[in-house]
């Protein structure tokens, strides 16, 4: 993927995925990158990236405000304005000329209208609803970190969509992996928990029992226990050694 310019990198508020997405390619960059993040991810980016982060202010209402248009979040409110206008000033500051957005389609949207080369992030599942439609529509290139093989037949694909496939930022480590004979003599089984929101129940879990001679672990959740084969770890930093 190519670039131009300086980097206007936007990291979504939700979870930990989108940052660790950006901590793993930006390095691989040759143009400078400013990272753009809200208050939820700000401190953790200031401390794993070596570019500068932009800390943004929070764009939710104090009470829900519905969204006119077709957006996904854009209600008439102050919160909303102080961040286009953050946004907008980090742009012109650092003189940016592409954008790379991970994710927001009001953001794509405006980059778009602030004359940027936009780089928009297409997660994986349906993304038919309005507000991808006017996103994806506006982007010079729609990045898909998986390959094409995972896309739905029926999703339209164009000449501007660039599968990328998997990576992750431990693709740069020594560790060779295990030889599948290794693998299968551990019978160790990895649950790893996203901080975005999850269904994960854990009383269900600490309740069954793994296979015998199997050993299940799960990462990431805020809960800590042990069961019959099952293994709650909580939140592990560094967690490659597990993997």
């Amino acid at each position: 993927m190519t670039v131009s310019g300086t980097v206007m990198w936007y990291v979504h508020d939700q979870g930990r995925g989108h940052l660790q997405r950006a901590r793993a390619v930006i390095p691989t960059l040759d143009s400078p990158v400013i990272v753009a993040c809200g208050p939820h991810v700000s401190p953790l980016a200031a401390d794993v990236l070596t570019v500068p982060v932009v800390p943004l202010p929070c764009d939710v209402p104090p009470r829900p405000i519905a969204t006119r248009g077709p957006f996904h979040h854009a209600p008439t409110s102050p919160e909303v304005r102080a961040r286009a206008v953050a946004l907008v000033d980090a742009i012109r500051t650092h003189r940016c000329t592409t954008a790379v957005v991970d994710v927001s389609m009001e953001v794509v949207v405006l980059a778009r209208l602030l004359g940027l080369r936009v780089i928009a992030l297409r997660q994986s599942g349906r993304r038919d609803d309005a507000a991808h439609h006017v996103g994806f529509d506006s982007a010079d290139v729609v990045w898909v970190p998986q390959c094409r093989s995972l896309e739905p037949i029926d999703v339209p694909v164009d000449r501007r969509w660039r599968f990328t496939g998997a990576f992750s930022r431990f693709d740069a480590l020594p560790a060779p992996p295990p030889t599948r004979g290794e693998a299968r003599r551990r019978r160790l089984v990895v649950l790893m928990v996203g901080r975005g929101g999850n269904g994960l129940d854990v009383a269900r879990w600490m309740a069954a029992a793994a296979p015998s001679g199997w050993r299940v672990v799960v990462a990431g959740t805020a809960e800590r226990a042990s069961g019959r084969g099952v293994e709650i770890v909580g939140c592990v930093d560094p967690v490659f050694p597990l993997l």
